[in-house]
């Protein structure tokens, strides 16, 4: 058997510590990509509770989404608040999309956020606002919600 000179054992010690460093480092990147996956989750719920507040607070957007649905006329005001609260929503969404593309949110949130998108996507005003502005979103969001408008999936 072959005795390790000092340069061997130092050397064979180095490669330890860097294999060490190695699996070191593969778990705290682990571990932080768990913190930005719950950081962009609760983000997420963040900014869906401050809309339905906005809204539970201003009833009046409440009122103008009804009547734009029934079909009545709306002001020139209430239909730019109408268009900022729908872009506003829309963007959340395609925030959410992105994140998930990213897989940052989970597939099981995801799909619960799908179903809320083609329930809101089945009013005329949602639906109307979609097929004006669909090209102000990047092509993937724009196709995801073209395939939740072609229907069940």
């Amino acid at each position: 058997m072959k005795k390790l000179d000092v340069g061997q054992t130092i050397q064979m010690l180095a490669n330890v510590g860097v294999l060490a460093g190695i699996v070191f480092l593969a778990l705290e990147i682990r571990q932080n990509s768990y913190a930005v996956q719950a950081q962009s989750r609760a983000q997420i719920a963040s900014d869906a509770a401050d809309h339905l507040m906005r809204i539970a607070e201003n009833p009046q957007i409440t009122e103008i989404y009804i009547r734009a649905n029934d079909g009545e006329e709306l002001s020139e005001v209430e239909q730019y608040q109408l268009l900022y609260w729908l872009q506003s929503r829309v963007r959340r969404w395609e925030n959410i999309h992105y994140q998930y593309r990213q897989g940052l949110y989970s597939e099981e949130d995801y799909v619960g956020n799908r179903t809320a998108w083609r329930s809101v996507l089945s009013s005329q005003s949602a639906r109307q606002h979609w097929e004006q502005n669909r090209d102000s979103f990047s092509p993937e969001f724009a196709a995801e919600i073209d395939r939740l408008l072609a229907g069940p999936q």
